[in-house]
């Protein structure tokens, strides 16, 4: 299994180029700070079992995978970069024992928390447990670290890594090529390339 110790200590402290869509996104923020439009909340639903440990380790390999969410937005020299932090499971994953008033609190609640572009995270999940057999899970992301394409990767991919963890079967899933950070750094050469 990946985990988070087989990160690389300096891919994650180099600093790395914005796409020109994050850009667009980093800059509003700068305009307005902390509007929640740029949230992309996926609320699910879960009936009947389900192994929160196995899930908490499938969340765990996928933002191993897509170093994207685990993303924090900088400055220098009034110019943005973006630097990938260490997995830390336990500020992106949680479990909340909740009755059904209770989620519709904590839930209202999570729709209207800010993201920090510079803190993070900009990506998490929570589970709210209202019986053995009732969960509902909310990924919430920031619009800067995924898009809606980028997201049914993700969803995809959780349910088959906890799948595939469940039955102790190793997962399909392809090595990740190019990361955003790569198709980032492709699309400025490109436009300079352009300019010349």
């Amino acid at each position: 299994m990946i985990l988070a110790d087989s990160i690389s200590k300096s891919f994650l402290s180099d600093k790395k180029s914005l796409s020109f869509a994050q850009e667009r996104l980093w800059t509003l923020e700068q305009i307005q700070p902390g509007l929640i439009i740029y949230h992309i909340p996926l609320l699910l639903h879960a009936q009947g079992r389900c192994d929160l440990s196995v899930l908490r380790s499938a969340v765990e390999i996928l933002f191993v995978r897509h170093s994207a969410l685990r993303a924090t937005f900088h400055t220098e020299n009034e110019l943005p970069y973006q630097v990938i932090q260490e997995l830390q499971i336990d500020k992106i994953f949680s479990i909340c024992q909740a009755d059904v008033d209770t989620f519709k609190q904590k839930i209202q609640t999570e729709m209207e928390r800010t993201f920090q572009l510079d803190t993070g995270p900009l990506a998490y999940v929570r589970v709210y447990q209202l019986s053995a057999d009732e969960h509902f899970i909310l990924f919430q992301m920031h619009h800067i670290v995924t898009d809606g394409w980028s997201t049914r990767i993700i969803l995809d991919e959780l349910w088959e890594l906890y799948a595939s963890l469940l039955s102790k079967q190793s997962s399909d899933l392809p090595p990740v090529g190019l990361s955003y950070f790569d198709f980032a750094e492709l699309q400025r050469k490109q436009y300079e390339d352009d300019l010349k």
